[in-house]
């Protein structure tokens, strides 16, 4: 059986995402580290990744100080390609049978337990990425400028796990939240709710009729981003009734051995309603998770946080810059004693 080139690039993707994957724990969390001496010996190579480092830093300060415009796109897509082999390689993992049928209701489970830390509290966002960073930074700096050699930072590494915790479990809400939409349009047309002005043109005729409060149709993904806004901004939601498609049907008649023709009995449609094999129609996890990621990402504009991570961000960058220019010195300065040495022992033509 030949493979299509679309599935020969997926897999290349998935093998990458694996490398990058272990090649991130290894040097991250196993690797064994001894103290190294501030400046370094650099080669090449360890001047390169100096200078990333710093550059990496360094436009992340700067997107932090800019006031209310839009990450760079290209950026973005550099962004998006690095984490593209991850994501495929995530996804490889998420789509095995056994993982595929408890992965959107362990997220969903996640996403009310986490209902106290991430939408009342900052409870999360402190835990798993302020504070970890907070004890990286502070062990950079002190290793930096007091004992000139990197020791305490490998000691805390390990606490670096939270970050990757942070980024994952964001990351899998998101993931989440796209998945159960993907699966739940299928089962409806549109969703009908109270009209708000804006959003679509409403029917003339329901609103010369008083007594008849207008409504619109709106499809699903439309419909969780008012409710999650109405939730998040004014503590209220909207009532809504669902307008089930053809295939949807389909499944109840199938559940209940029903003819393909039989009409379907009032009693049935209040049972399929709550029955947990046809909540594939209902929205209320989904809106949870939106709701969730919502809150998460209030708390992540929030002034103070944000104060807090241009401050870290700042430490890091002087912290890196400092190792780079001592380190970059350091290394000029040997070179250059090295032609010195090379051009005093080049012998005069002139003397005899």
């Amino acid at each position: 059986m030949k493979m299509n080139r679309k599935t020969l690039v997926n897999y290349i993707l998935i093998i990458v995402g694996l490398l990058m994957f272990s090649a991130y724990i290894w040097l991250r969390f196993i690797r064994l580290r001894l103290p190294r001496d501030i400046p370094f010996n650099l080669s090449i190579l360890g001047l390169i990744i100096l200078i990333e480092i710093c550059t990496i830093y360094g436009y992340i300060l700067f997107a932090l100080l800019r006031k209310d415009k839009e990450p760079n796109p290209i950026v973005v897509y550099i962004i998006d390609q690095v984490y593209k082999p991850l994501i495929a390689f995530d996804n490889f993992i998420k789509d095995f049978p056994s993982i595929q049928s408890i992965y959107p209701r362990f997220m969903v489970f996640v996403a009310y337990k986490l209902n106290f830390a991430i939408k009342d509290t900052s409870i999360f966002y402190v835990i798993f990425y302020i504070f970890p960073r907070l004890v990286l930074v502070t062990a950079l700096m002190i290793d930096t400028f007091y004992f000139h050699q990197l020791y305490y930072l490998y000691k805390v590494l390990l606490i670096g796990i939270l970050l990757f915790l942070h980024r994952y479990i964001i990351y899998s809400f998101k993931h989440t939240k796209e998945l159960l939409i993907v699966q739940k349009e299928p089962y409806m047309t549109n969703i009908s709710m109270e009209y708000i002005p804006g959003v679509i043109e409403s029917d003339e005729d329901d609103e010369d009729d008083d007594d008849i409060p207008p409504t619109m149709s709106i499809p699903l993904r439309k419909f969780i981003e008012l409710q999650t806004k109405a939730i998040v901004d004014e503590d209220k939601q909207y009532d809504y009734m669902i307008y089930h498609t053809q295939k949807y049907w389909e499944e109840v008649r199938i559940l209940y051995k029903l003819g393909l023709k039989d009409d379907v009995p009032m009693s049935i449609v209040r049972l399929a309603i709550n029955k947990e094999k046809l909540q594939i129609d209902h929205p209320k996890n989904l809106i949870q998770i939106s709701v969730m990621l919502e809150y998460y990402n209030m708390t992540v504009e929030n002034k103070r946080y944000k104060n807090l991570k241009k401050l870290i961000t700042l430490n890091y960058l002087l912290s890196w810059s400092y190792i780079l220019i001592m380190s970059g010195t350091m290394e000029l300065t040997m070179k250059l004693i090295e032609v010195l040495s090379i051009y005093n022992n080049i012998e005069n033509p002139f003397i005899n």
